[in-house]
């Protein structure tokens, strides 16, 4: 068995053992030595007339005799040296210049590269280039591959010596629904380079192979801004004076598109029974218009259909009706169908559907009394109770006991209202409420001690939570202030834009505690007074929001309670307050999604269900009877649901979006990418793309001149060696 091995692993090709049958290059001298004759002398004339005649011819004899040997040892060598070739080039052989190469693939991994050709996408004729460059490489060449996303991360690190290993990865490869990071992606590169020459010498030579469709997007010096395209031209003119560069161009020059580039719903609450307004916007991406069905599906079904004419480059906005009659989770999408790119072609919007909002008004009155500081609140908050509607919007009034004794996560908002002072227990409490992605709106009054909002809830003191916008003034000030609104940038007074009829301008502010934003803060100035003191400030805590408002909710400090401000402004206090919790489940695609489950079971882990039927798992990390669990391979659109390991009936659904921009398919020329990125960069950009990868070879690898050199010198000894021996037999 042994023998039989080594015999067939002698005639490999591809094996170094294949130098062992150098030594058949003696085969010629042995034959030449056992075939030698032997004399015995014997004397007789007739031979010594002989040998006396061949004296004069022995010495050339001897000489052909030697030289035919010395051309078909040569022979054997030859040939023996040209099947070894591919060890050879490893350059293994010291007196063999072997050439290894590494090449390193940037591919491009925008979603737009998912624009298809027939049945084949951008991003798949990529891959099957690479394969085919892999396929036609020497053994002994290097792989890596970087995804261009957004953001960029390096596929294949380590170069890779084995293409099956190497392909395995390539093909296992998903196309992402994300932007071009073009500027970390070259910076990866420049870094895989530069490890590659100084980790693994033999590779001598290094190229660079990037494949993208040169969107406007990605490779544009306005969309990249100066300082990330000089960083990138920085990086490329040190690569080209390492590696060759090669820009091989896989867009089409005019290609269409169309995006669903927004869905909302008009209401901030979607309420059993209520119609609920979806307006979306359909951007084009053609050169002409077209008549475009826009499709509403709701829970998977297709609910409504409207016909848009969309224009040349224009945005189009359709707008649906649904009404929900089940409370719970719920997924909105519209699809517009009908172009080769289609990861655009829909958007998506998680909502959950309640029979009213939830609100907890607690009381900070003497007693905790209703009918005192959140009477107006109370009414501002739910106006159609007075009406006998159906309510949007469920306040209830407690007083400061309930903080510890009801169970706050029932609630989507809690407004405190004149609440003197908190325990350490309360403030703990509002700080868990905030994990969990509640909201807090805070009224002052006169019953309010600054010092201790300051020190437990403001962080203060030791042990204190930090979760106030702004600390509050000892006491406070007397005096008469105008609501500035600062040119209603905020969302909560946009409302009030071209609306001066409503008072909000005019509305007197008799009393207030002085408010100091911290520098350096996430905290924002909703409002202002016309001295330029804050009035509104509001700040993100943990998965929540508070809000800080610096007079009362009653008339005691302030008349607004019975001015036409006062309920649009409480309205939208509340509805930003708790959008957070709608923004939590509609993201973007490579934006985390996660929650803070109050009450957990056993669980240890949460299973995510991908839009592409994948099951993730990632741990769920409990600490004080609370879990909270994160999940950031976002990489494709769609709708995502998480539930825990043990009660999957009590999962959310996420919606993931991409960034329509992504879709416009516009190209850079050439011409703009010399300016640009490539400005002083030898690289050389090639369109031939689909003659590539029928014929890689004749792009991508050289011949081995010392194997033809081999073959030439193989010819040349045979036709010699045929000739010579011809000759020198003829003498004979």
């Amino acid at each position: 068995m042994m023998l039989t091995e080594t015999v067939l692993l002698g005639f490999d090709l591809l094996s170094p053992s294949m130098l062992g049958w150098l030594a058949v290059g003696i085969a010629p001298l042995l034959i030449h030595l056992w075939s030698r004759r032997r004399y015995q002398e014997m004397p007789w004339a007739a031979m010594q007339y002989l040998l006396a005649a061949m004296k004069s011819a022995r010495r050339r004899t001897r000489l052909e005799q030697w030289l035919l040997l010395l051309l078909r040892t040569a022979i054997v060598v030859t040939v023996v040296l040209a099947a070894s070739e591919p060890y050879l080039e490893l350059g293994a052989v010291p007196f063999v210049p072997g050439v290894r190469t590494y090449r390193l693939f940037l591919l491009d991994g925008s979603y737009s590269m998912d624009y298809r050709r027939g049945e084949t996408s951008q991003f798949r004729a990529a891959k099957e280039l690479i394969a085919r460059v892999v396929d036609e490489s020497r053994q002994g060449d290097g792989f890596s591959l970087v995804l261009m996303s957004d953001p960029a991360r390096v596929v294949v690190e380590e170069p890779s010596l084995v293409p099956r290993e190497f392909l395995a990865e390539l093909d296992a490869l998903r196309q992402p629904h994300t932007g071009a990071d073009l500027a970390g992606a070259v910076a990866h590169v420049e870094r895989l380079v530069e490890e590659t020459k100084r980790r693994h010498p033999k590779l001598t030579r290094h190229e660079v192979y990037i494949l993208t469709d040169l969107g406007r997007t990605a490779w544009d010096a306005e969309s990249l801004g100066q300082s990330s395209t000089l960083a990138v031209r920085k990086r490329l003119q040190k690569l080209a004076k390492s590696a060759e560069l090669y820009l091989i161009d896989l867009g089409q020059s005019e290609a269409e598109n169309l995006a669903v580039a927004g869905l909302k719903t008009e209401q901030p609450f979607a309420i059993r029974g209520q119609n609920l307004v979806v307006r979306t916007e359909i951007q084009s991406y053609a050169r002409s218009a077209k008549d475009q069905p826009v499709q509403l599906i709701v829970d998977g079904r297709r609910a409504a259909e409207e016909p848009v004419r969309l224009s040349p480059g224009g945005t189009t906005s359709a707008v649906f009706y649904h009404r929900f009659d089940t409370p719970g989770d719920h997924t909105l999408e519209i699809a517009a169908p009908g172009d080769r790119l289609e990861i655009d072609n829909s958007r998506w919007l998680a909502v959950t559907v309640k029979p009213a909002v939830r609100v907890l008004c607690i009381d900070g009155s003497a007693g905790g009394a209703a009918g005192r500081a959140t009477d107006f609140l109370v009414y501002a908050l739910a106006p159609e109770t007075s009406q006998n509607l159906t309510t949007t919007i469920a306040p209830e009034v407690a007083g400061e006991n309930a903080l510890l004794e009801l169970d706050l996560h029932q609630y989507e908002c809690l407004f405190l209202v004149n609440v003197a002072q908190f325990t350490g227990s309360e403030a703990l409490v509002l700080d868990k409420y905030l994990q969990a992605g509640g909201s807090l709106v805070f009224f002052l009054g006169d019953r309010v001690m600054a010092d201790r909002y300051n020190q437990v809830l403001g962080g203060a003191a030791p042990g204190g939570v930090d979760l106030l916008p702004a600390r509050l003034a000892s006491e406070p000030v007397k005096g008469r202030w105008t609501v500035n609104p600062l040119e209603y940038r905020h969302p909560i007074v946009e409302v009030f834009r071209g609306q001066e009829q409503s008072g909000l301008l005019t509305t007197p502010i008799e009393e207030r505690f002085p408010l100091e934003v911290p520098e350096n803060s996430a905290s924002r100035t909703v409002a202002a007074l016309d001295d330029g003191s804050p009035l509104i400030v509001e700040r993100p805590v943990h998965r929540g929001r508070v809000i800080l408002v610096g007079t009362s909710a009653d008339i005691s400090w302030t008349p607004m309670p019975v001015l036409p401000s006062y309920v649009p402004i409480v309205q939208e206090l509340l509805a930003f307050a708790v959008a957070d919790q709608s923004r939590r489940r509609n993201i973007e695609v490579g934006e985390s999604i996660g929650a803070t489950l109050p009450r957990i079971g056993g669980s240890t882990s949460v299973t995510v269900q991908t839009p592409d039927g994948r099951n993730e798992t990632t741990p769920l990390v409990v600490e004080g009877g609370t879990g909270t669990w994160s999940f950031a391979a976002t990489d494709v659109s769609g709708i995502y649901s998480a539930a825990p390991a043990d009660t999957p009936d009590a999962g959310q659904t996420f919606a993931v979006n991409v960034d329509p921009a992504e879709g416009n398919l516009a190209k850079i020329t050439e011409a703009e990418l010399r300016q640009g990125v490539l400005a002083g960069v030898n690289v050389q950009l090639r369109t031939d793309w689909q003659r590539m990868a029928e014929q890689p070879a004749s792009v991508t690898t050289r011949s081995s001149s010392f194997a033809k050199n081999l073959l030439y010198l193989l010819l040349a000894l045979l036709f010699v060696e045929t000739y010579l021996a011809r000759r020198f037999g003829h003498h004979r």
